[in-house]
């Protein structure tokens, strides 16, 4: 199949975010297997959390090669392939946090740590340049109600 310069571009960027997505995924992976060994009901919600943080990414993951005119099944095996690391980390959380509490506080620590910087780094200042700054505080206090209410529902 030959590529266009802009497919090529596109291509390009999209396997730049799957690789950036797959090294983001292990640390909530972490967080998700780590938070099981605490609690049941902490573990759903961390799970939960993840799963709606991920959707926007799955968009982000998809739309490049989509333009690129990529096979929709070649996509889902991207996003797929993306998502390994997620379930490598799950794996390896809730297999450490058994050893000692503190390795639980570290694996949480951890995923926030990784997603403050992408949120402080990457998305802040190009939300800033953009002038979409309402756009993206209104989108952040979405997220923490969010996070309120299943604590609320999960009653935690």
């Amino acid at each position: 199949m030959k590529f266009s310069f802009s497919q090529n571009k596109y291509l390009k960027s999209g396997i730049l975010i799957l690789v950036a997505l797959s090294l983001h995924n292990f640390p909530e992976g972490l967080a998700i297997g780590s938070s099981f060994s605490v609690e049941k009901k902490f573990g759903i919600l961390v799970g939960i959390m993840v799963i709606i943080h991920d959707i926007p990414e799955g968009f982000a993951l998809s739309l490049p090669f989509k333009i690129a005119k990529q096979d929709k099944k070649k996509i889902l095996r991207y996003a797929i392939l993306s998502g390994i690391p997620t379930g490598v980390g799950c794996l390896v959380g809730s297999g450490v946090s058994y050893i000692n509490k503190y390795i639980v506080a570290g694996c949480l620590a951890c995923a926030a740590g990784a997603m403050l910087y992408v949120v402080m780094n990457e998305l802040i200042p190009e939300y800033s340049r953009k002038e979409n700054l309402k756009m993206a505080t209104i989108s952040n206090m979405m997220g923490i109600i969010v996070a309120l209410l299943l604590l609320e529902w999960l009653e935690l």
